[in-house]
């Protein structure tokens, strides 16, 4: 069964009659100030037909053709074809309510008129969605994936037809990577399953490995390479959970070689040695290579983030905050050091939070960029100490092996692309900051940027952010193995 994405082109993107009168729907015409449109327009056009192909390509394998995965597509697709029309109704239905201008008598009853029929297309696309949320419970479907339709009425009426059909292909491209995903990251755990809890389960030995199962609980939103996502895998004997671990599906030699350079000044140093002798946060973490696919598995650390904020002001109230802001100050030099970045609030956990014996973990140390901030502090604070001898004798050591492993390359902050997802025209916008960033860094761009315009436009029809990594001089889109190379130094 096709589960064909909107077609665009054969309805008009461009409403084509317009009236002035009370409760008619005021059309808008094609803004002369975005004079690129029209090419927009055609590049998401052929992204989503691209983005369709290869997903029936893969659903005629032999692995996929005898699931139910296909006719299960089609008839999400066709549902959501009907919410579709729901939500374009309900948009020009806020446009005339919008363009009423009058509050004479007339007015207000066709104010009236239009809420209650907003109120009542409403209700029923909220019984649509739950319906089918519902009946594909088991695809893990939930309100977020339709948190971007509601918001459809405050888009440019010309582009709202291209919008819905790429908001119609990222969620079914949600629904298929997630299946996809979840197969194999099952498969994965069940192969390695010994090995994991050798690691991570202290009583390893004393049970019998064959009767332990295990629950994938898929962690955030964030998404990368297909919609591949970090999950909590939460190992059970009988009923009784025995064992917790954090699965992201990417290596983490730079993570686990950063952890090692903490555990080192920890444990490697005198205090009459160190600037500061308060201890660094560790924990475990290993990877492990699995054909193309590597992932790693971490200790599950049970904490939270504080959204939003730096660290530094996310302690403040907190009963431990004076405490926390040493840990912060210890941390701030060595991370500098080895040019860590990108520690925003996601990629930091708090333990105990509300408690005296509060702790602050970094995790996804994946970002080395020189130059940068690492992001702890909202501003560079005046008590931080420098680092001595022996720290930077050590350190040292570690960051010349930290330089020969690829690295997580952030060009812009993660809220951008996130915030890009949402809309089907930001690619090219994002585009031309990714290429002005990875100039401003000293690298010479190695295509053109209407190909990296359709790389990440790609990238958001699968729900998932850019990801660029750094090896020997070379920012790869993707991971190096992929070949997609864009800058040299």
């Amino acid at each position: 069964m096709a589960t064909g994405p909107i077609n665009p082109s054969s309805q008009s993107s461009h409403p084509s009659s317009s009236s002035s009168n009370i409760g008619a729907h005021r059309v808008e015409p094609t803004d002369s100030s975005e004079p690129d449109w029209i090419k927009i327009e055609s590049a998401v056009h052929r992204a989503i037909q691209h983005s369709f192909q290869l997903r029936q390509d893969q659903l005629q394998q032999p692995q996929l053709e005898k699931s139910n995965l296909s006719p299960t597509l089609g008839d999400i697709s066709k549902r959501l074809d009907g919410l579709g029309i729901a939500a374009l109704e309900r948009c020009l239905l806020y446009d005339s309510l919008n363009n009423i201008d009058s509050n004479d008598d007339n007015a207000k009853t066709e104010k009236e008129r239009l809420g209650k029929n907003i109120n009542s297309l409403e209700i029923e696309m909220k019984n649509s969605i739950q319906s089918l949320i519902q009946q594909y419970s088991h695809l893990h479907i939930d309100n977020d994936f339709f948190s971007d339709w509601w918001g459809l009425s405050w888009i440019e009426g010309f582009k709202r037809k291209i919008s819905l059909a790429y908001m119609k292909e990222q969620f079914l491209n949600r629904v298929f990577c997630g299946v996809l995903f979840f197969g194999k990251l099952n498969d994965q755990i069940n192969r390695y399953k010994k090995e994991i809890l050798s690691h991570f389960f202290a009583a390893a030995n004393q049970i019998d490995i064959e009767e332990v199962t295990f629950k994938p609980i898929r962690e955030g939103t964030e998404t990368h390479n297909r919609g591949k996502i970090p999950s909590k895998i939460v190992f059970m004997l009988g009923h009784q959970p025995i064992c917790s671990v954090f699965y992201k599906p990417r290596e983490a030699y730079i993570d686990q070689k950063i952890i090692e350079a903490f555990d080192a000044i920890n444990h490697q140093l005198t205090s009459a040695e160190k600037s500061l002798d308060i201890e660094l946060p560790t924990y475990k973490v290993i990877t492990f290579l699995d054909d193309r696919d590597p992932f790693s598995i971490w200790q599950f650390i049970d904490g939270k983030h504080l959204e939003g904020v730096t660290a530094d002001i996310a302690i403040k109230g907190l009963p431990a905050a004076p405490r926390l802001f040493q840990e912060l100050l210890r941390m701030e030099p060595i991370c500098k050091f080895l040019n860590i970045s990108d520690l925003h609030s996601r990629n930091i956990l708090f333990t105990n939070p509300d408690q005296i014996n509060a702790r602050i973990f970094l995790i996804d140390l994946e970002s080395i960029q020189p130059g940068n901030s690492t992001g702890l502090f909202s501003e560079k604070p005046r008590e931080i100490r420098e680092l001595s001898a022996a720290e930077l004798r050590k350190l040292k050591e570690f960051k010349l092996q930290i330089e020969q492993i690829r690295y997580r390359f952030v060009t812009l902050p993660t809220s951008h692309f996130l915030g890009g997802l949402t809309r089907c025209d930001s690619f090219t916008e994002l585009a031309e900051q990714v290429f002005q960033s990875i100039k401003l860094k000293g690298y010479t761009t190695h295509i053109l940027q209407d190909e990296l315009e359709w790389l990440i436009l790609n990238d958001f029809l699968y729900n998932d952010g850019p990801y660029l990594t750094e090896y020997r001089g070379q920012i790869y889109y993707g991971v190096p193995n992929q070949n997609k190379v864009i800058a040299k130094r």
